[in-house]
């Protein structure tokens, strides 16, 4: 009968000789390809004096995508994302929890701040018009953002007692409630896609009562959803 191997401790030193770096450039592009498109949106809209509710929202949503860049782009850059796994020193494990806990609290954040910014978009766009119902669905909207990032701001807290115990590799098994987080998280990002699924779709109900061709309402229908996604 085979003994069995006893499993190796991870590695204290960090090597980096087989890392490969597409994931965190790629996030680091993308997110750099992305907040200069907003700020530009930005300058158009000072440069035209057609600034509104929905430019100063978008202003916190940019400063917390841009954290959540840099936060993702550290993280893939020295938690051992790219390496082979026997390869991942202890305090790459520690950088990759700190990130996991990081995100509960700022993914929440920033994804509202965008919700908002786009639902003050679609007041500016749709409400002048004598659609009562379309009013009060986009407050609805707003207030249930807010509801989103009460509750999913107060969840994390519950994760790991005490907190800082769920970024040591060693010592977090024993705090840590993987089933909690496991379930939260997957609250937390179907509740998100509804969102998401609710913005994508809701420029085509007034769109549809546009006095305009039948190819027309498409074109803007399709315009204003890539804009949502």
């Amino acid at each position: 009968m085979a003994s069995s191997q006893p499993l190796l401790p991870p590695p204290t030193e960090i090597n980096d000789a087989h890392k490969v770096y597409s994931i965190a450039a790629w996030c680091i592009v993308l997110g750099l390809v992305t907040s200069l498109c907003v700020l530009w949106r930005l300058g158009l809209r000072f440069q035209t004096s057609t600034i509104g509710a929905d430019d100063y929202a978008i202003v916190p949503a940019l400063l917390l995508y841009i954290g959540w860049t840099a936060m993702a782009g550290y993280v893939n850059l020295h938690a051992g994302v790219g390496k082979p796994l026997w390869e991942i020193a202890l305090g790459e494990y520690a950088v990759w929890f700190k990130g996991i806990i990081g995100s509960a609290w700022l993914y929440p954040a920033m994804t509202c701040a965008i919700r908002i910014s786009i639902l003050l978009f679609y007041q500016r766009i749709f409400v002048p018009t004598p659609q009562a119902r379309i009013k009060y669905a986009i407050w609805l909207l707003l207030a249930l953002q807010a509801v989103y990032l009460v509750v999913y701001s107060i969840l994390p807290a519950f994760i790991c007692r005490p907190l800082y115990k769920a970024w040591h590799p060693l010592e977090r098994q024993q705090y840590f409630n993987d089933w909690y987080y496991y379930y939260t998280q997957v609250a937390l990002y179907s509740t998100s896609m509804a969102f998401d699924a609710i913005l994508l779709v809701f420029p085509l109900y007034p769109v549809s009562k546009l006095q305009l061709p039948l190819k027309k309402r498409i074109g803007v229908s399709v315009l204003f959803m890539m804009g949502a996604a």
